[in-house]
């Protein structure tokens, strides 16, 4: 007897809330706010064609404010030949190249070239940091894909 009334009680519940209006979103609850940019307020990477095969991949990052270090860790390239297939094919990276990343500026831009095959797919994996003396921040940026010309 009291399992059929617990069990009714429940299908009531389920009910009533089956026909309550759902309304906003997280943003519009009181006290409920999204994550915030810790320490990228902004971020963008491409890939595009130079001729000759070869390919230039850009970034940039803006910082909340004055960063020890922004850049970029890691930007890796990969190659197809029918735009779907994908193979990695050579990775950047700041231990070796210094320049992928700035120091004490509250936004940074790099570019670099890498030497294709005309007539290939190319797209970058871009591992893009801030850095301050209260933490870090790490977005992983996947460009659109390019034919190299």
């Amino acid at each position: 007897m009291k399992k059929s009334k617990l069990m009714r009680v429940i299908a009531i519940v389920l009910a009533v809330a089956t026909f309550l209006p759902v309304f906003g979103n997280a943003r519009s609850v009181e006290g409920v706010e999204p994550r915030a940019n810790t320490h990228i307020e902004n971020d963008y990477a491409e890939v595009r064609p130079m001729g000759g095969g070869k390919i230039r991949a850009y970034y940039w990052v803006d910082g909340v404010g004055s960063m020890t270090d922004i850049g970029a860790e890691t930007v890796q390239i990969y190659e197809s030949t029918d735009g779907t297939n994908w193979t990695w094919k050579k990775s950047f990276r700041y231990i070796n190249m210094p320049e992928l990343m700035g120091h004490g500026v509250d936004e940074y831009e790099y570019t670099l070239e890498y030497q294709g095959v005309a007539g290939r797919y190319y797209k970058a994996h871009v591992t893009l940091l801030a850095r301050d003396a209260d933490g870090q921040e790490t977005r992983i940026y996947f460009t659109a894909q390019t034919r190299a010309t």
